[in-house]
């Protein structure tokens, strides 16, 4: 029997792949590296971009009609965690290269054995992100 082991990636609609690339890899320090382009005569064509940051894997998916995507009935993503050391040094960084967080203050929550910290803020096509330091 085959075994369930890690998370191989998260599939993310975006509304123009270049921008969520700029941000994802630009901002953020994640790595492209894959890319295709799947055509179609149905006009449910797709340019694709696979980025990564240490295990964590997006795929960044525009569809060449943004009517498909708004009819997609796929489940609900309420927020991508991205996993981080020094939350306080991650914090500063992201702000230095724009980015605007919900709270300007890290949240502490007693969630897992010793706590956590995290700070919510937003891509470029609304996605809810999440910077997480279990401690």
């Amino acid at each position: 029997m085959g075994k369930i082991e890690n998370l191989g990636h998260i599939g993310l609609y975006v509304s123009n792949l270049e921008n969520s690339k700029a941000f994802y890899c630009g901002t953020l320090g994640f790595q492209c590296f894959y890319e295709y382009d799947s055509p179609s005569d149905d006009g449910a064509g797709a340019r694709v971009a696979f980025v990564r940051s240490g295990n964590l894997v997006l795929e960044l998916v525009q569809f060449r009609n943004p009517e498909v995507s708004r009819g997609r009935t796929d489940g609900l993503i309420d927020h991508i965690a991205i996993s981080v050391q020094n939350i306080e040094e991650v914090k500063k960084d992201l702000e230095a290269r724009g980015i605007q967080f919900e709270k300007k203050e890290i949240v502490f929550m007693p969630i897992f054995e010793n706590g956590s910290k995290w700070l919510l803020f937003r891509g470029p096509d609304g996605e809810h992100l999440e910077v997480a330091e279990v401690l």
